[in-house]
């Protein structure tokens, strides 16, 4: 399902936008304990309702923002997140 932008009204009861912005933080790389593929490791930051808002919260280039549809599931396979990138580069 592609990212869409506009409001969606729930029965009236309210109206929020069909298209938020997380932003996260990048810590580092971490090896589980029996494991030899090394995790990548975020920290959460927050949901905003705009990418304008979103990018105000990125402190520095650690942090990335992402698009993510209100009721839509990612799969279970390990992707990059469509639309994910690091607003402040290097």
């Amino acid at each position: 399902m592609p990212l869409t932008t506009g409001v969606h009204d729930l029965d009236n009861v309210a109206t929020i936008p069909v298209v938020l912005w997380v932003v996260q933080k990048y810590i580092g790389h971490w090896i589980a304990w029996g494991e030899k593929i090394p995790k990548t490791c975020h920290e959460f930051v927050g949901v905003f309702l705009t990418e304008e808002s979103a990018i105000a919260h990125c402190l520095d280039e650690r942090h990335w923002i992402a698009p993510i549809n209100i009721e839509q599931a990612f799969s279970d396979e390990t992707v990059m997140w469509p639309g994910a990138y690091y607003p402040k580069p290097c």
